[in-house]
């Protein structure tokens, strides 16, 4: 009977050969032809992705049934329900309706009772396109109800300034084995998702540390390659850390010793001794 030893492999994503930090690629190093299997060990995350950003920043409103849409758009960032302040939502909706959308003016709150966000303008009607705005996540939007037009609009759902509620870590390279020889972690989808890490709990600033419940993937060491790694949303879209770093910890599980005194890489500059557990 082979005895299978364990090792574990760190990939930080400031050690990348090529991409940004949420969409890169990682040189793989020939101790990983070793590998038989792997599991994701740990995930260290921090939550600087914004909420609001270049996917989620823009509001479609048709004015006065012209027909026509004018995009407006409120800057990126990290948001809040109070009425003033740079934080604030509404204050920053009010502003770039207004700007793009002159001279008619608005007015925009959140209710207490159900925090829906209402919009209302000064007079005339509009109408807001909500399958193709940006912000439909945040405000509530639901795109299977029809647009019509108005005097004042309010969101069909609560206001979520959170953005998405989990980030799934996509590999092609980790995940390309020939099965799964343990399917016990419920946050691991199907296909090319290594993981899924739920963010709920977690306030933006702080640094998510999330061990999966123990999953173990085949892998075909064999199939020398790069390694590939694309952080998205529940949207499908890429994070965005804003300069942050984060890292993964894979456990490997081998039939022969890796060679102690070959480190095990974490990108191209940086590298750490295989530790054996």
């Amino acid at each position: 009977m082979d005895l299978v030893k364990s090792h574990y492999y760190h990939i930080v994503s400031d050690q990348r050969s090529s991409g940004t930090a949420t969409n890169m690629v990682v040189k793989e190093i020939q101790a990983l032809q070793q590998v038989r299997s792997l599991r994701l060990y740990q995930v260290i995350l921090p939550y600087t992705w914004y909420p609001v950003n270049s996917n989620y920043n823009t509001l479609l409103v048709d004015v006065n049934n012209s027909g026509s849409y004018t995009t407006v758009t409120i800057p990126n960032g990290v948001y809040s329900i109070v009425p003033t302040g740079a934080s604030s939502i509404t204050l920053a909706l009010k502003t770039a309706l207004d700007a793009a959308l002159a001279p008619r003016t608005y007015t925009v709150s959140i209710s207490s009772l159900d925090y829906k966000i209402t919009i209302t303008q000064d007079s005339g009607v509009f109408k807001i396109d909500k399958v193709n705005s940006g912000l439909k996540y945040i405000l509530g939007f639901d795109t299977s109800v029809t647009s019509t037009n108005l005097i004042s609009f309010t969101g069909d759902g609560v206001i979520n300034l959170s953005g998405t509620n989990w980030v799934d870590i996509i590999s092609t390279r980790l995940t390309q084995g020939t099965g799964d020889s343990y399917t016990s972690d419920p946050n691991r989808t199907s296909g090319n998702v290594l993981s899924r890490v739920p963010c709920g709990g977690w306030s933006w600033g702080q640094t998510i540390v999330y061990s999966p419940r123990y999953h173990q993937i085949m892998y075909d060491g064999k199939k020398a390659g790069q390694i590939d790694i694309k952080l998205v949303d529940q949207w499908g879209n890429v994070i965005d850390l804003n300069g942050s770093t984060y890292a993964l910890k894979l456990k490997l599980h081998t039939n022969e010793p890796i060679d102690t005194g070959l480190s095990l890489y974490y990108g191209d500059g940086a590298s750490v001794n295989s530790n054996k557990n």
